[in-house]
């Protein structure tokens, strides 16, 4: 199967990985991705309770992953909250009717959307495999690798 130009060839290793390795070189691996600023996201108050609900959760479940989310993502959130909503509310029509073919379409529409940016903040396994993320700062060490570090510079 022909691979896409987003996911071909290996996944790439991370930084520190690299550097662990001695095969980091600035020329390949180097900043590329330059972290936009960092900011408090805060729900659209425009949302409904579905959107509201699901925006401060994603929120809440991405805000763990450092690096990951930036005051520029607020509009994406946004659409993923809004689109949601959407797949919600199509869903609940369709408990009460489930030949409603409008309801039907909707919650499809709304699931292509979901997808996309589920995606894009590598909210699936293998999406998120794929992620690349700015290094704010170098990570810390545990002991293991520390132990290993010492061993093999002796």
């Amino acid at each position: 199967m022909v691979g896409t130009k987003r996911h071909s060839g290996r996944k790439p290793k991370p930084t520190a990985t690299l550097k662990l390795q001695g095969t980091y070189r600035e020329d390949r691996h180097g900043g590329s991705v330059q972290a936009p600023p960092a900011g408090k996201l805060r729900c659209p108050s425009w949302l409904d309770d579905y959107g509201k609900t699901h925006f401060r959760s994603a929120v809440k479940s991405l805000s763990a992953i450092r690096g990951l989310l930036a005051s520029v993502d607020l509009d994406a959130l946004t659409v993923y909250a809004s689109a949601w909503s959407d797949f919600r509310k199509a869903q609940d029509i369709l408990d009460q009717d489930p030949s409603d073919g409008s309801a039907l379409r909707k919650k499809y529409r709304a699931i292509g959307v979901i997808h996309q940016t589920m995606m894009r903040f590598g909210m699936t396994p293998a999406d998120r495999a794929g992620l690349r993320l700015p290094e704010t700062e170098e990570p810390e060490m545990d002991w293991f690798t520390q132990a290993l570090l010492n061993r093999t510079s002796n």
